[in-house]
């Protein structure tokens, strides 16, 4: 194992390795040909949603790995030995006696929703990893590795394109008037929009409070990784 990977198995949480359920709902499908995701929700601030973070973790079958935090995401790829390695310990959680798809150790923050498509696993997990029994270690530690995971290739990954989602809802303070291409009804309902759209919007953990006559909404958007729809 390198020394990255090696460092990557301090990584943070399991949030699902395809989607996590995080808070409010997911704003889009899982990721396509994705070996393993990691979605998680971890408030650190008031206002924050993390259903509109990008995965924390995607590993897809071409070795490309994708890394979000609360609102970027870097790209790499990892070498075949990398991306066995990684099996390896995914394998181990499999292995675990009594392992069940949801686990709760008394809290319900933070959430981790794993998923792994070889040999289908899909494990939710709330709850502070450390204070995990040790009888949980090959879950939490993939968990904690996949939420710091490092690697020398990873660089800053622009997204062609956001999921885009809009509902009613009065916030405290002022808001901006909507400039988006589709109306409210039809964001609502899901949408996505081009990355060059939205170039003064801030997409992420925090909703962008806007105005449309006398109606106002909370608006979401979400970087899509390659293949993904709302």
């Amino acid at each position: 194992m390198s020394r990255a990977l090696g460092c990557a198995i301090l990584v943070r949480f399991l949030s699902g390795a395809g989607i996590l359920i995080l808070g409010s709902g997911r704003l889009v499908a899982e990721v396509p040909d994705a070996l393993l995701t990691l979605e998680a929700t971890t408030p650190f601030a008031p206002g924050q949603d993390w259903s509109s973070a990008p995965p924390r973790f995607a590993l897809l079958k071409d070795g490309q790995v994708f890394v979000g935090g609360s609102q970027e995401v870097l790209a790499g790829r990892l070498e075949k030995a990398e991306v066995k390695a990684l099996e390896a310990l995914v394998e181990a959680v499999r292995k675990m006696p009594g392992l069940a798809p949801v686990i709760s150790i008394g809290s319900d923050e933070p959430a981790f929703h794993l998923r792994a498509s070889k040999k289908p696993l899909d494990v939710r997990f709330t709850g502070d990893p450390a204070k995990a029994n040790p009888a949980f270690r090959p879950l939490t530690s993939l968990l904690e590795q996949l939420q710091r995971f490092d690697h020398p290739s990873l660089r800053p990954y622009a997204p062609a394109s956001f999921a885009l989602s809009a509902h009613e809802a009065t916030h405290p303070g002022g808001c901006r008037p909507w400039t988006l291409a589709p109306t409210p009804a039809e964001a609502t309902g899901g949408a996505t929009i081009p990355a060059a759209a939205i170039t003064s919007w801030a997409p992420g953990v925090y909703p962008t409070s806007v105005c449309v006559g006398d109606k106002r909404y909370e608006v979401r958007l979400r970087a899509l990784l390659p293949g993904q729809r709302p």
